[in-house]
Formats: C-alpha cells, structure tokens, sequence
C-alpha cells in the first residue's frame, strides 16, 4: 500500500513536471534598458501631439523637425515660416492647442534659399 501510494506521488510529480513554469532569470541591465525605452516609447502621448501639431499647421509653415523628449514630456519643431507673421499665426494656433503647454519661441532666423526668402526657427513646448 505504501509503495503504491508513493509510485503514484511520483506519478504525479512527473505529470506535473511537465508543465511545470521555468524559474524567471533576472534580466541583465542592458536588457532592462531596452524593455524601459519601449515601454517609454508605448505610453508616449504620440497621438495627442501629433493632432495637436497637425491641428496648428498652414499652408505658410513647413514643419523640418519634431524631436519629442518622451521622458519629460517636452517637444522641439524646427521648421521655416513664409514670413514672420506666418510665424506667429502658427506660434498662437499651437499655443491654442490644448494638449500641448508652455508653447514659446526659442529661435528665429531669416533666411534665404535660391532667391527665395523666409524665417527658420525653433518652437519649443510640453505635452
């Protein structure tokens, strides 16, 4: 009887060897980088910035560069106006913009392209 007991004991901790979990390695810091960069990058609130962006633009501004800080929750667009009043048409539309704040004007610069003249610069601001 008690050999039968304990062949079934083992009958059953063979079965459920099988499906047993592996133990769960640690992750080695490398690999604990990357997995916080894409969770980072997941919970980034691309959609609000991008319709907040697009919901700003004209046909006077041609937007070069968006460069989001996903860790500070701050954004950088470089691009170049028609002229300085397309500027600040575009500066007051994103300050409008309700999921974006403390939308200010870090650079502006005239500049001028194949005859062509217009204003470079660089707007900053927080999501």
């Amino acid at each position: 009887m008690v050999a039968a007991k304990a062949l079934e004991n083992e009958r059953v901790r063979v079965r459920l060897a099988r499906f047993a979990i592996p133990a769960v390695k640690p992750m080695d810091p490398e690999q604990a980088k990357q997995w916080q960069t894409l969770k980072d990058d997941r919970e980034f609130p691309w959609n609000r910035g991008f319709k907040a962006i697009e919901g700003a633009a004209t046909k006077d501004i041609e937007l070069l560069e968006f460069v989001p800080d996903k860790v500070h929750r701050h954004l950088m667009l470089r691009g170049e106006a028609k002229d300085n009043a397309a500027l600040i048409e575009y500066l007051d539309a994103l300050t409008m913009q309700p999921h974006l704040r403390a939308v200010h004007l870090v650079r502006r610069q005239p500049a001028k392209r194949e005859g062509l003249v217009f204003v470079e610069f660089e707007i900053r601001g927080k999501f």
